[in-house]
C-alpha cells in the first residue's frame, strides 16, 4: 500500500510588518532671503507663518525663553523651547485669533522663511500627515543627557523648586518606561502628550523642555518638523516648525536689515 501523506503541522508566519520611517534629516530653505524681492520672499515654497496675539518685530536676537514672550503666547512649549511656525496661513490666523481671545479679534499673521536650517522632520515618509517614532538613538542620547543634567544640577529654592525637583525625579523614571516601548513618539518623550502603553504627565510646558532645546542645538539641529493638533474649536492642526536657532529663520525685514546698515 502507498504511503500516507504526511501532515505536519507548519508554523504560521506572521506578515512582515514595514517599518514606519521618518523623512528625517532636511535642510530647510536653499535660497537665500537677503537676495529676495518681497514678492518673492512671499512666494516661496519654503514660507512658513505665525500667528501671534499681537504685532512682532522679529529679530535673530529674539529671547523666546524670556516670560515676557511666554505670557503672550501661553507658554507651551510641547516640542522644545523655540520659534514655533505652520505652513498654514489659516492655520496660523486661527492661532492669532484663539490667542487675542477677543470676540473682535483679527489675525495677526507674520511670513517667516528659514535660510539653510538643518531640521529634523519627523513625519511619515509615505505618509506626511502622521508622525513617525523619534530614532531610538536620539531619545537614547536624550535621556542620558538629562539624567546627566539632573545630577549635576543643584536644588532649587522654595517650595516651587521643590516641586519641580521632584517633578523631573519623576520624569527621569517615566524616560526608562518610554525607552522600553517598541516606538516612541517624540511628545510622549517629552511627556507633552498622553500615552496610552505609560503614564504621561501630558503637560504643556514642562522645566526639561529648556533643556530640550539646547540637547537638539547641540546634536546640531536647528529646528523640528511634527504634526501636532489645531488650536481651540475652529484649529484643524497641521505641520509645526519649530526652530530653536533663530539665526535660520527672519521675516522679510528681518533678512534685509543688514542692508540698511
Amino acid at each position: 500500500m502507498p504511503e500516507k501523506p504526511s501532515y505536519e503541522e507548519q508554523p504560521i508566519v506572521p506578515p512582515e510588518v514595514p517599518k514606519v520611517e521618518a523623512v528625517g534629516i532636511r535642510v530647510l530653505g536653499e535660497s537665500n532671503p537677503r537676495t529676495m524681492t518681497r514678492e518673492q520672499f512671499e512666494q516661496s515654497p519654503d514660507l512658513l507663518f505665525h500667528g501671534t496675539p499681537r504685532e512682532m518685530r522679529f529679530s535673530p536676537e529674539f529671547d523666546y525663553r524670556s516670560q515676557e514672550y511666554l505670557a503672550d503666547n501661553d507658554g507651551s512649549t510641547t516640542l522644545g523651547f523655540g520659534f514655533y511656525a505652520i505652513d498654514n496661513r489659516a492655520e496660523a490666523s486661527n492661532y492669532s485669533v484663539v490667542r487675542q481671545s477677543r470676540a473682535d479679534a483679527q489675525p495677526i499673521v507674520a511670513s517667516i522663511l528659514p535660510h539653510e536650517a538643518r531640521v529634523l522632520d519627523l513625519r511619515q515618509k509615505n505618509e506626511l500627515a502622521k508622525n513617525a517614532p523619534i530614532p531610538r538613538e536620539l531619545a537614547t542620547k536624550w535621556r542620558d543627557r538629562f539624567l546627566r543634567r539632573l545630577q549635576t544640577r543643584p536644588p532649587r529654592e522654595g517650595n516651587i523648586g521643590a516641586i519641580f525637583d521632584s517633578l523631573e525625579q519623576e520624569y527621569a523614571s517615566y524616560l526608562n518606561k518610554v525607552l522600553a516601548l517598541d516606538e516612541i513618539d517624540l511628545r510622549v518623550l517629552l511627556s507633552t502628550a498622553p500615552s496610552k502603553q505609560v503614564k504621561s504627565l501630558n503637560l504643556p510646558s514642562p522645566p526639561w523642555t529648556v533643556l530640550f532645546s539646547d540637547f537638539m542645538l547641540e546634536e546640531g539641529f536647528d529646528g523640528l518638523v511634527y504634526n501636532e493638533g489645531g488650536e481651540g474649536s475652529q484649529g484643524k492642526g497641521g505641520t509645526s516648525y519649530v526652530f530653536y536657532n533663530l539665526k535660520k529663520i527672519g521675516t522679510y525685514e528681518s533678512w534685509h536689515e543688514e542692508e540698511k546698515i
